[in-house]
Formats: C-alpha cells, structure tokens, sequence
C-alpha cells in the first residue's frame, strides 16, 4: 500500500510523496472527510448518506455513493476504502493523518515536559501546531455531524498553544514569547491560560504596564 498523506486540520489535502491527488466535488469530498473523521472504524452506510448529503439525501443516494466509493478507490488504491459489516472504512495509518499525528505530538510533548525535557516537549508542540492551516475540517464547516470533533480538535489546539507557550517561558524565551502570545488571545480571546502567559512574558520584559494592561483587557 503506498504511504499517503491526509491532512483535515484545514482545507482537506491527500498527497503522496511526489503529488497531490485532487478530490474534485463536493459529495466526494464531503465522503472522504466524513471516513477520515472516523479513520479505521467502520461507518454505516446509511450513515454516510445522511451525512454526505446532510440529512436531505436523493433518490438513488445508494447508487450513488458507491459510485463515490468506487471513484475513491481508484484515487486512493482498492485497499483505502474497505466495505465491512454493512459500512465503509478508510484504512489509514496513524502517521498518515495530521489529526492523529498532532495529538500524539501534543501528548508526548506533554510527557516530555513532565519529565523536564523542556527543548523536547517545545520542538514537538511547534511542530504539532504547524500542522494546522486553518480550522479542523474547515470543507464542512458548519455541517453538524462535524461540529463536535473539530471543537475538541480546536480545543486541543488551544491548550497545546497554551503549552508551547508556558514551556517557552520556562526556557526563559520571554521576548519571543510576547508577540505569539499576542496573536493566540487575538484568536482565542476567552481562554484565560493564554492570557496569563502574554501578562507574564510582559512583566519579565520588564513591560509591567502593559502587563497590567493586558490583565484590565482579560478583567
């Protein structure tokens, strides 16, 4: 099976290591997504007609969808996108999914840092974050069966910046520190943790009055 690579966490992109294998359409698309979503767990199919077609599927919806399968399999490779017990699954290997590669990234960074490899838990936490490229299945947004996981990715995303951030201030990195804890509350101004490491990057600049500032914007 050639090794691809599926990237949700912004526009959907599969590429293999010489191309990028476009994925015209919308319902095809919008079936990728939803298979990737749940990657090597098996949907129902009548599941996958809802979804792809939003709740409001056509007559002949079925035909159809396999149609998009068949046309998926070609794209992908036969063994991509499996029928079992009355569904579809797309095979995926973990490295291959950006979502999956970021959570994992996050979750050894956290490790790293527990154990006081604070160089280790800030280079994983950089390159998780570098994955993303705009929202998590940004395709779909505002469908609702993709609503919840790309809120938990997105909150993810959050605590992870939160992280890189505090991990940074550990390494003593204050002045770099300012201007991308600037841009993290400007993008999620309600999330507390994040405004707590631009008020502390600011008084270790020795910027006690912005940091005083920045506190009177979060109060």
């Amino acid at each position: 099976m050639e090794r691809l690579s599926f990237r949700v966490l912004g526009p959907l992109w599969v590429g293999s290591a010489t191309a990028e294998l476009l994925v015209p359409g919308l319902r095809r698309r919008t079936l990728l997504i939803r298979l990737l979503m749940s990657a090597n767990e098996v949907v129902p199919a009548q599941r996958l007609i809802e979804d792809v077609w939003d709740g409001a599927p056509p007559a002949g919806a079925a035909a159809t969808l396999q149609s998009h399968v068949s046309w998926l399999r070609r794209l992908l490779g036969p063994d991509r996108v499996e029928f079992r017990d009355g569904g579809y699954v797309a095979v995926v290997a973990e490295s291959e999914l950006d979502s999956r590669l970021f959570e994992s990234e996050v979750n050894e960074a956290r490790l790293a840092r527990r154990a006081s490899e604070l160089e280790t838990a800030e280079q994983l936490l950089r390159e998780a974050l570098g994955r993303w490229r705009d929202d998590a299945y940004a395709d779909a947004a505002g469908v609702a069966w993709v609503a919840g996981e790309a809120t938990r990715l997105g909150e993810l995303r959050a605590g992870a910046t939160e992280d890189w951030l505090n991990v940074r201030l550990e390494l003593g990195e204050h002045a770099s520190v300012v201007a991308d804890a600037e841009s993290a509350v400007a993008a999620t101004p309600l999330r507390e943790g994040l405004w707590a490491a631009l008020m502390l990057a600011l008084y270790r600049c020795g910027r006690q009055g912005e940091a005083l500032r920045a506190h009177q914007r979060l109060s």
